[in-house]
């Protein structure tokens, strides 16, 4: 990815020798890539709205197209099964989540958990299209079934909030007592229009969604589901977020949460938006 030799990159590991001006830019911007930023260029935020703007006057109806055409809607399940469902540890590789998805074979040496896995979380998916189609709303109803689908023979009580208390693992974000969790999540729905849902939003609501983390388990990916869904109802594709940039999702997540600062997030959804334009455009390598 350097494009250089292994002794030139163990030469600059041991300070024997320094990086060429191009090549620190390089070591830079994939450092970016994978583990984030501290700050962001807000021209860069606004010219990348700008974009998604201009692409969503391109077509008229993302969902539309996507229910009424089998490779653009079998894409998008793959895709996001399988990143979703790899950034929550499954060791299922793409191949694997077609064979599973697709063709109804049982891939080697992968769990009968992970299997179930990406089924339901490709029945969800499937759910959440079709219902968008029939009602075109977000709410806490529908949070619960998508919940139910995904979480069904994985963990107990799949479509009801936690009654226990929780932690994210290898975060200082605190999530809500689960006392507080039925108005907190009335709250958060009362409070977001997902007819009028812009990436800024997006990435709020995201994140405060996250960091109640109304479930036992489950949370992470029923909430990229419900992010998928403000998305095609405002007439954008949903968001690819690649599991080779988990590091910088959650860092992003955790500068939003505890820090107030949304930018950031909102910057990697408006990549992940173009991520999924490309499925559409058919602009996947």
């Amino acid at each position: 990815m350097l494009g250089v030799s292994f002794p030139t990159l163990n030469s600059w590991i041991l300070d024997k020798s320094v990086p060429r001006s191009k090549h620190r830019e390089r070591i830079d911007a994939l450092y970016a890539k994978y583990f984030g930023t501290d700050s962001v260029d807000l021209d860069i935020l606004q010219t990348k709205r700008e974009e998604i703007d201009f692409k969503s006057k391109k077509y008229e109806n993302v969902l539309s197209l996507i229910l009424n055409r089998k490779d653009l809607r079998d894409s998008f399940d793959l895709s996001l099964t399988y990143n979703s469902n790899a950034i929550e540890g499954s060791t299922m590789t793409l191949h694997d989540t077609a064979d599973v998805l697709f063709h109804d074979r049982a891939p080697r040496n992968r769990s009968v958990t992970e299997q179930m896995e990406a089924k339901n979380h490709s029945s969800a998916f499937q759910y959440l299209l079709d219902y968008l189609a029939r009602h075109r709303r977000v709410d806490e109803a529908l949070l619960l079934k998508l919940h139910a689908i995904l979480m069904n023979g994985i963990c107990e009580g799949p479509g009801s909030y936690r009654t226990h208390q929780v932690r994210i693992v290898g975060s200082f974000v605190p999530t809500a007592s689960f006392h507080n969790i039925p108005a907190r999540m009335d709250a958060l729905f009362r409070e977001y229009d997902f007819e009028h849902m812009n990436s800024e939003h997006l990435a709020r609501f995201h994140a405060e969604f996250e960091q109640i983390h109304p479930f036992s388990d489950g949370n992470g990916r029923v909430g990229r589901l419900l992010l998928h869904a403000g998305l095609l109802i405002n007439n954008l594709p949903p968001a690819v977020i690649a599991q080779e940039h988990k590091g910088v999702y959650y860092k992003y997540l955790n500068k939003a949460q505890l820090q107030k600062e949304y930018y950031p997030l909102e910057l990697f959804l408006c990549d992940a938006i173009m991520e999924g334009y490309k499925i559409i455009d058919g602009d996947v390598r």
